[in-house]
């Protein structure tokens, strides 16, 4: 996300762990914010929800250059691969809510490259209930992602 320094209240800081800024022109910052006004304005800016598609079949392949995702199928949801991972030394997030539609339960299936904490990868979800797969790139492999599932009640 580019946030221009205008935007910006004037006669503020940001550590540098918080952001780089650099001014308008390219050059070095004429003003700069706090990481606690850069976070109010990220938190406030609307997020679009990318609606996935299938890409074959069943096949979903998620995309780390939308972090917001949603799912809402009929049929069986396998996750098969995922694109624009992070550069290595660094880090992407998503999110995939899945909202199964029609009666019954989906099964999953799920890239076995990536590594699933707590529960482990699930095989379904029932009928009505709604789903969030959070996955995390902590690099470009897909060996490199790891992912978190939870489920309503």
């Amino acid at each position: 996300m580019s946030v221009k320094i205008s935007q910006l209240p004037a006669a503020t800081q940001v550590n540098a762990t918080d952001l780089f800024v650099k001014s308008d022109q390219g050059g070095a910052p004429s003003q700069s914010a706090s990481g606690t006004q850069i976070a109010a304005f990220i938190q406030n800016a609307p997020v679009t929800i990318n609606t996935l598609t299938p890409t074959s079949g069943t096949s979903y392949t998620v995309d780390f250059s939308k972090p917001v995702n949603q799912i809402s199928t009929a049929a069986q949801i396998d996750f098969t691969a995922s694109t624009n991972r992070p550069l290595a030394g660094t880090r992407k997030d998503l999110n995939v809510e899945i909202l199964p539609n029609g009666g019954g339960s989906r099964n999953f299936t799920f890239n076995a490259s990536w590594v699933f904490l707590g529960i482990g990868a699930p095989t379904a979800i029932a009928a009505s209930k709604t789903g969030m797969l959070s996955l995390t790139a902590y690099g470009p492999n897909e060996t490199d992602i790891v992912a978190v599932w939870a489920v309503q009640p």
